[in-house]
């Protein structure tokens, strides 16, 4: 039984053989078994480097995007600290208490 991860192994094997002639004269001599366990391990050691590669962005970005939600908080409390300070006009002010109130 083969899977799609073994079928592109094999494959890329003699990608790379027929990129690397003077390595697969090399390899001629070597028992078959020996070379294919040689790329297998030399592969999958490719893919295990590469899953911790992007698990370590992952957790990078998670970070950043982590740290910017906490800038936007941040942001927002000053801002109504701002509008608090300042006043806005959906704020009733002691001097409009005599203006009729808004219908909602």
């Amino acid at each position: 039984m083969t899977t799609v991860a073994d079928a592109a192994q094999r494959k890329s094997y003699f990608v790379w053989l027929a990129g690397h002639p003077s390595e697969a004269a090399a390899l001629r001599d070597v028992a078959p078994d020996v070379v294919s366990r040689l790329w297998a391990d030399a592969w999958q050691r490719g893919a295990w480097d590469a899953i911790r590669g992007n698990t370590d962005l992952g957790l990078m970005l998670a970070r950043v995007v982590e740290r910017l939600d906490e800038n936007i908080h941040l942001y927002r409390t000053a801002e109504i600290e701002r509008e608090a300070e300042l006043g806005s006009p959906l704020w009733p002010t002691p001097e409009s208490d005599d203006q009729e109130s808004l219908p909602f």
